[in-house]
Formats: C-alpha cells, sequence, structure tokens
C-alpha cells in the first residue's frame, strides 16, 4: 500500500542472525532464462545449505552439493553465481543471485564458512548468452 511506512529497515533486508547462524539477503534473480528483479528474490544461508526463493519457488543447495561460488558480471550489476551439482530436472543450470551489495553478501556468506572466488574467477553475462555447442563430430577436434 502506497504511504504507509515498512516495518523493516536496510538490516532487515541484510542480515547476519547470530542466534541462528543464518545470512539473509534480498535481491534479484536468474535461474536459466527466467529473471526477476530486486526484490523478488530472496536468499537465505546456514551453514548447511543456501536456498534462493525466486517467485514462490524454493533452490535448496546442500552444502556439499555447492561446487563453487563465484561473482557473475551482468551487464550493468554484480551477481553471484551457485556452481551446483544438485541433479533434479526442476532445478536449473545457471542460478545467480543479484544482491544490491556483493560486499555484504560475501561477507555474510563469508561468516558462516562459503568461500567466494575472486575477480579472477568471475563470469560474464555474454558467456552465457552466447555459448556455443558442442562440436558435432564427438567433440575432438578435427584431424
Amino acid at each position: 500500500m502506497r504511504g504507509v511506512a515498512n516495518d523493516k529497515t536496510k538490516s532487515d533486508l541484510c542480515a547476519v542472525k547470530p542466534s541462528t547462524d543464518e545470512f539473509e539477503q534480498r535481491g534479484g534473480a536468474r535461474t536459466d532464462s527466467f529473471n526477476a528483479t530486486w526484490p523478488f528474490a530472496r536468499l537465505t544461508a546456514t551453514r548447511e545449505a543456501i536456498d534462493l526463493y525466486v517467485a514462490g519457488k524454493r533452490y535448496h543447495f546442500p552444502r556439499e552439493d555447492i561446487e563453487a561460488l563465484r561473482p557473475y558480471r551482468g551487464l550493468v550489476s554484480r551477481g553471484l553465481q551457485i556452481e551446483h551439482r544438485v541433479s533434479s530436472p526442476l532445478m536449473p543450470t545457471l542460478v545467480v543471485f543479484w544482491p544490491l551489495k556483493f560486499v555484504r553478501l560475501r561477507a555474510g556468506l563469508g561468516s558462516l564458512g562459503y568461500a567466494v572466488l575472486g575477480r579472477d574467477h568471475e563470469r560474464k553475462w555474454w558467456q552465457h548468452a552466447f555459448r556455443t555447442r558442442e562440436p558435432r563430430h564427438g567433440g575432438k577436434p578435427p584431424v
């Protein structure tokens, strides 16, 4: 409702809750071909797993199934790509969370023991947009 003050403060939108060892941040997200802008995505992390809530769906990534957390450069913003090995037909292969403050996201995940790779491991949006297909000759270069 317009004109009504929101009870949530900035610290509520990005907070490490010490009593529960949980980190939560609002942002945007991209999953394969779907994109949600801020504030329609929420990332929640514990020491055991990372959950991403997008458009009413929950994507659950147990810590042992997370292969890498790496910066992901968009056209004008910086996100976090969750590389995973969760095998489910409902789980997207490309999962990116777009925080307002990447530094806070990195610090919050770091406080729970997650390592976010550095800039030298950053993926760019065009690496997914213009992905090349496997060669038709079985993946081996022609002789």
